[in-house]
């Protein structure tokens, strides 16, 4: 009878091989599907989101934009800088986040071709390399208005544009292509034509000079501020002779709304984030802000500022809000959450702020 072997037979060592090469796959594929699961949940529940770094190049301030992927909560911001025109012909630049003075620029009205500025008229490219400003010069029986545009940084000249009207008002576009100047037409000496009838919104190309549009309503308004709504679609006005705010569509130049005020508003800046109004009458004998609801016409809050305010700037982001008071040679910083001032800037003879 053949004897029967009970013993298992064991495999040779190239079948082992084989089954460790198949465990191996195995438990390499079962973390690779891991690791895809759990990116995937990331990306879908937006732990983790892409964005762009700004860097910086502090010499100059141009930037770079590099893609990344970096935590939500992680941002960069490009410096901000205060800058104040003021009465002494110069422009104090501060920074924004320290209060710290920056720099100044020191206006040479000479080899600019005037005779000295019009500090309220300040405002910035997007760019932030070019500030606008309106120049003025004096003669014999004569006083002519130019549109000027000077390097942020050295306070040189860029360009000049003559003006053919009586003023010292301006607004950038948001694209920074137009200036809209709010005048009166002028005699052949730059005086204002008398009698005063109408205001008139002048749409130039700061590039080349070209006057594109002129916007004339009926209100005496040409020695105060213009604002720019977000969209360049309105432009709004204190109009003396009725005590009102005009709201002005640029396209028609209707008038398509009006807001009583309970005090004098030569110097309007609207809230970029929140559309309201913010309203100084730059008085001698006055220290308050008017917050007004262009929509319903409401004083939200009278903010106590320093002496004889004019121009009010805001953040990029809205949050705060900057008042330049002539008659106390201050800065009031208000939080536009609360209208409440949380800091003060000494600053002498300060008249017109932008913020970039």
């Amino acid at each position: 009878m053949p004897k029967i072997n009970t013993e298992m037979s064991q495999p040779d060592e190239t079948t082992k091989s084989k089954y460790s090469r198949k465990k191996y796959i195995i438990i390499s594929l079962a973390i690779i599907i891991v690791l895809m699961g759990g990116f995937l949940y990331i990306f879908r529940t937006g732990v983790f989101q892409p964005t762009n770094h700004i860097i910086v190049n502090r010499q100059n301030y141009t930037t770079t934009m590099v893609s990344s992927t970096v935590q939500a909560q992680n941002s960069y911001r490009l410096p901000t800088f205060i800058y104040v025109a003021t009465l002494e012909d110069n422009i104090m630049v501060f920074n924004a986040t320290t209060y710290a003075p920056v720099r100044t620029i020191a206006i040479n009205a000479s080899k600019l071709g005037i005779t000295l500025i019009a500090p309220s008229s300040i405002t910035i490219s997007p760019s932030g390399k070019e500030l606008y400003l309106v120049g003025i010069k004096r003669g014999n029986n004569t006083l002519a208005r130019t549109l000027i545009a000077i390097n942020s940084t050295t306070g040189l000249l860029i360009n000049s544009i003559n003006l053919d009207m009586y003023t010292s008002e301006l607004a950038l576009s948001s694209n920074g292509t137009d200036a809209f100047i709010l005048g009166v037409p002028a005699t052949i000496n730059g005086f204002p034509e008398t009698p005063i009838q109408n205001t008139t919104i002048y749409k130039i190309n700061i590039a080349n000079g070209d006057l594109s549009k002129s916007i004339a309503f009926n209100g005496l308004a040409y020695n105060e501020q213009i604002a720019l709504s977000e969209n360049d679609t309105e432009a709004y006005v204190f109009d003396v002779a009725s005590g009102k705010i005009k709201a002005i569509n640029l396209s028609t130049g209707s008038v398509i709304n009006s807001v009583s005020v309970h005090t004098p508003a030569a110097y309007i800046s609207i809230d970029p984030k929140t559309g309201i109004a913010y309203a100084s009458s730059g008085h001698s004998n006055s220290n308050t802000v008017s917050v007004i609801n262009l929509s319903t016409g409401s004083v939200n809050k009278i903010i106590n500022v320093g002496t004889q305010p004019t121009t009010t700037a805001f953040s990029p982001s809205g949050n705060l809000a900057y008042v330049a008071n002539y008659g106390s040679n201050s800065i009031s910083v208000i939080s536009t959450a609360t209208n409440n001032v949380i800091k003060t800037i000494s600053v002498n003879y300060p008249f017109g702020i932008i913020v970039k």
